[in-house]
């Protein structure tokens, strides 16, 4: 794709610049170019290629691309926000671009926004998700934390009794303990523990 832009410089001559600016390439360096020549609905290509889903849904806009085609970027990009875990920026996709009010609070939930779900919720004055949407949300959330906590318990139980026999160890001989390094790691290239 090649376009050509013309630039007034300091000497107030009209210079024509070419632009080759391909396809396949994905440098976040080229949307503004895009923007810069007024192609919008490229601009919003290679934002949504760069990750760069607020940019990528503007020049969407700024395209006057139908409708449904805004609702198809806004859906691709949803989904690979859901992928990378950005459940913030995917809640605000769904709730602004996509209307989907119960979907937007889900993904609050997950990501631990709470507040903002009700917020969101009352807002529409939806409150029958609350129980629907924000309130299975809670549960879940609690039940993952009550796992990371079981996990941190267990491995509490599995490292507390190796401390407490490297402590002893330092005790009963501080000479090989000061040859070792400290915790019984040899201090050597490889950084190898004794463990």
């Amino acid at each position: 794709m090649q376009y050509f832009l013309t630039v007034v410089i300091a000497s107030k001559r009209p210079v024509s610049v070419r632009f080759i600016l391909p396809e396949t390439l994905k440098c976040s360096d080229f949307e503004p170019a895009y923007e810069a020549l007024a192609d919008f609905t490229a601009a919003s290509e290679a934002y949504r290629a760069a990750m760069m889903w607020r940019e990528s849904l503007s020049c969407a806009s700024s395209a006057s691309l139908p409708e449904h085609e805004v609702s198809d970027l806004a859906e691709s990009l949803l989904e690979t926000l859901l992928e990378t875990k950005d459940f913030i920026s995917a809640a605000i996709i769904s709730l602004e671009y996509l209307q989907d009010l119960a979907r937007a609070a889900r993904l609050y939930c997950k990501a631990y926004q709470f507040s903002e779900a009700t917020r969101i919720i009352g807002f529409r004055r939806r409150p029958e998700l609350l129980d629907s949407v924000v309130d299975p949300g809670l549960v879940e959330s609690s039940g993952a934390v009550t796992e990371l906590l079981a996990d941190c318990r267990t491995q509490l139980a599995a490292q507390i009794p190796r401390l407490r026999e490297l402590r002893l160890m330092k005790l009963d001989d501080p000479r090989k303990t000061a040859r070792t390094g400290r915790m019984g790691c040899r201090l050597t290239n490889q950084y190898s523990c004794i463990l």
